[in-house]
């Protein structure tokens, strides 16, 4: 609670340390109905504080294979999926209540992949045409806040009207000009009325709720910042800063989230699919740049086209 004290720290810093604690505590249910919490441990592998599955579960990392010369090859698998029966059985069992995901496991090399191509398309040629698209819809956005004021202007002055007719009505009734009946029945359709413009004041897109406005100077200055995207491989750093989370919200159909303002907690993470933007880029990536990607980084050369399946992306800021 706040004091008349001098803070040893700015209030900015107590509230973001205030959220990293929450971020570090989970809360479960007994069995009894009591609710308890506890502290979790926070990931300390890149792609597993990144990704975020279609059904909102967590990815866990593990082996894929063992290549002759001894070096793993790891991929990624939603938890609720290793930890729940498969959609088949769930359905052949009509088995309604229990929990599954039936997303596909995620080899690590076709994330850093990705990865690769979005830095590309970002700090390369298209950085231009990033920042127009990016100022196209920050004023966007400045337009929806401007007619969302509006309509919010036009729906209090409603209910304030309505409000006014029920306080006539109440005048009206104390002096004996409506009887019992007549008044509790045009309150009502007036309470009818006002409920509907209060719930559409409340409910509507941008009113009522916090929206979080594209800032381009961030971004700008984030896409002027030397940052080295000529090696083959995108440094774990580059994209522990600059991405948000990544979904695939159908298989082989990717979500990315780029984050050019402060870093962001697990608990803060933008949900891909329920997104209402639009992608600032969109691509696939096909056989041919997969065969070079893993020529640059001296994979494996068995790698069959017929076993390839284009990867669809989409970029989000």
């Amino acid at each position: 609670m706040k004091g008349d004290f001098e803070p040893i720290i700015s209030e900015e810093l107590w509230t973001k340390c205030e959220s990293i604690r929450k971020g570090k505590i989970t809360k479960f249910r007994m069995p009894n109905g009591e609710e308890r919490r506890k502290g979790t441990q926070s990931p300390r592998l890149l792609w597993v504080t990144k990704i975020r599955c279609r059904c909102g579960g967590a990815y866990k990392r593990f082996c894929r294979r063992t290549l002759a010369n001894g070096i793993k090859v790891f991929g990624y698998q939603c938890v609720v999926r290793t930890q729940n029966p498969s959609r088949q059985f769930v359905i052949e069992n009509s088995m309604e209540q229990t929990n599954y995901c039936d997303a596909i496991s995620i080899p690590e090399w076709k994330l850093e992949l990705m990865a690769k191509m979005i830095f590309d398309r970002f700090w390369g040629d298209q950085k231009e045409a990033v920042l127009k698209a990016c100022v196209m819809i920050e004023n966007a956005q400045k337009g929806m806040t401007g007619n969302n004021e509006e309509r919010r202007r036009s729906l209090n002055e409603k209910i304030e009207k309505f409000k006014k007719r029920k306080k006539n009505l109440s005048i009206m009734y104390a002096d004996g000009d409506l009887t019992r009946d007549e008044y509790k029945e045009m309150v009502a359709q007036l309470d009818k009325e006002i409920e509907k413009l209060e719930s559409e004041l409340n409910g509507a897109p941008g009113i009522g709720e916090a929206r979080k406005e594209m800032n381009v100077v961030h971004i700008k200055k984030a896409l002027e910042e030397l940052v080295d995207i000529s090696t083959p491989k995108i440094a774990d750093n580059l994209i522990d800063r600059f991405v948000e989370v990544v979904t695939p919200f159908e298989d082989y159909s990717y979500r990315w989230k780029l984050n050019f303002g402060e870093k962001v907690t697990r608990n803060e993470r933008s949900d891909l699919c329920n997104i209402r933007t639009s992608p600032i880029l969109t691509f696939t990536i096909t056989f041919d740049q997969a065969k070079a990607y893993r020529k640059a980084n001296k994979m494996p050369t068995q790698f069959r086209e017929a076993a390839w399946t284009d990867l669809k992306v989409e970029v989000y800021i």
